[in-house]
């Protein structure tokens, strides 16, 4: 039998987003930590981690829909937050760009998922931009607040490395410009090695990723 979203997320039906998040972080978190013991403990929590995940995207878009019945909104002709949200993660970008474009009423949500398109494209300030339009519209979700936290951290991230590679080319380590092995975006191009800086760049990028389209990549960030 299948379980209730709401029961494995802990929260009531009528829960906001905002407590439907925080209450997905809070036990993703001590999931994360048990699936580290040995033999079927730790495949338990694994297990229990995919169930949580799945519970939490089934209560976030029932939440959306139920706001969007609410508010008396149709949308007729037009795709919903919720559809644009399943093209970006199908990787759908055009299509998913060219529905937000259709849409006039510009919310934090609608900035998010701008910001999450961007950020697919490697355009890491115009994605920082957005995220900081939501959080102005909405200064109490930490979903967006948590976005752009990272996203942060990961653009001062890039900018060490760049500053570390343009440091080198006194001796012949990087090449000149001082831009190194980065494109504008921040991404790493082909044809150079691999180093702990790379692969700690490359992870974090990954995280950002995927806490902003509602899951969890490395727990500790």
């Amino acid at each position: 039998m299948e379980k209730n979203p709401y029961i494995i997320l802990g929260i009531d039906q009528n829960a906001t987003e905002d407590e439907a998040y925080d209450a997905y972080r809070k036990k993703r978190a001590e999931l994360n930590e048990q699936i580290y013991q040995p033999g079927e403990a730790g495949a338990q929590a694994a297990r229990k981690i995919t169930e949580l995940d799945q519970a939490y995207e089934d209560v976030r878009l029932a939440i959306r829909d139920r706001g969007m019945h609410a508010e008396g909104e149709t949308n007729e002709g037009y795709s919903s937050l919720s559809d644009i949200e399943k093209k970006i993660k199908d990787g759908k970008l055009s299509e998913a760009q060219q529905d937000l474009d259709n849409i006039t009423d510009r919310s934090a949500e609608w900035h998010y998922l701008q910001s999450i398109i961007y950020y697919r494209k490697n355009w890491y300030a115009e994605s920082k931009r957005q995220l900081e339009f939501a959080c102005q519209q909405e200064p109490t979700n930490t979903k967006y607040s948590d976005a752009l936290l990272r996203l942060n951290n990961l653009i001062n991230t890039n900018k060490n490395r760049t500053a570390n590679a343009a440091s080198g080319n006194a001796g012949g380590g990087a090449p000149s410009g001082g831009k190194g092995e980065w494109n504008h975006g921040g991404g790493r191009q082909m044809g150079g090695g691999c180093n702990e800086c790379d692969c700690c760049t490359s992870l974090l990028c990954a995280d950002c990723c995927c806490e902003m389209m509602g899951g969890d990549f490395i727990a500790c960030c």
